[in-house]
């Protein structure tokens, strides 16, 4: 078959990052090295997180204001679970398993300001994921291909539910392949097969260790005085 040139999301499209999502999520929390190296990557990328340092000119008030984010950092996200450092990790880890991760600017009721961590599988649009209103994977692009709108899902099963949410009040985090990119694909694309399947064949081959372990073969035969193995007579020669 010969090779298309299209743009990306022509290329690989919403069904098939979904797949290659879940995929991806199952050997992070199952394989030790995969574990392993994406905590690597989130240890050298941002440590144990990134704080705001103010470098206002004011020295006066330069504690105070890392005072108030050193705060916000704590309460800032909307189920308030995790502060702002660990959120940096998880955010870090997300790019490189999930493809991407979304974050709403939102604020309470006092209009203080908040955010709300969006996973990569609630970034999308109902109709499996087609492209009416113009919405392209969750993503709503103008003429020139810019990102105006998301559509985020917020409640999931029998009855899913979508909200639209402006570009203005969205962060979209993903490491883009190329210029025409829409949505991240996992880093483990290119290895996720031989992952799965260097896994598979480490069990079977632990199981027949453990098999052939545990089982034991006993000859038992008719007459005890005659050799297991072997011939059961002698041969007779013409030798005196």
């Amino acid at each position: 078959m010969r090779a298309v040139a299209r743009d990306a999301k022509d290329t690989f499209g919403p069904i098939d990052r979904l797949q290659l999502l879940a995929a991806a999520r199952r050997p992070k929390e199952n394989v030790g090295f995969v574990k392993g190296a994406v905590r690597d990557i989130r240890k050298f990328s941002i440590g144990e997180g990134i704080r705001s340092i103010s470098f206002c000119e004011d020295l006066s008030v330069r504690d105070a204001y890392d005072e108030y984010f050193d705060t916000w950092s704590e309460i800032g996200e909307v189920t308030q679970k995790y502060d702002g450092r660990m959120i940096d990790c998880m955010l870090s880890e997300a790019i490189d398993i999930d493809g991407d991760i979304g974050i709403v600017l939102t604020e309470t009721s006092g209009k203080y300001p908040q955010i709300q961590v969006i996973e990569g599988h609630c970034i999308g649009d109902g109709g499996m994921f087609g492209v009416e209103e113009g919405y392209w994977d969750g993503v709503k692009l103008n003429s020139l291909g810019r990102p105006v709108a998301y559509r985020i899902k917020t409640k999931i099963g029998s009855d899913d539910k979508w909200e639209t949410v402006l570009a203005r009040d969205f962060i979209h985090l993903f490491d883009p392949s190329r210029m025409s990119s829409v949505r991240g694909i996992s880093g483990l694309a290119h290895g996720i097969h031989h992952i799965i399947d260097k896994r598979d064949t480490l069990a079977l081959l632990k199981l027949g260790i453990k098999v052939d372990s545990a089982m034991g073969v006993a000859i038992i035969g008719s007459n005890s005085a005659q050799p297991t193995f072997g011939r059961q007579t002698q041969v007779k020669t013409g030798a005196a």
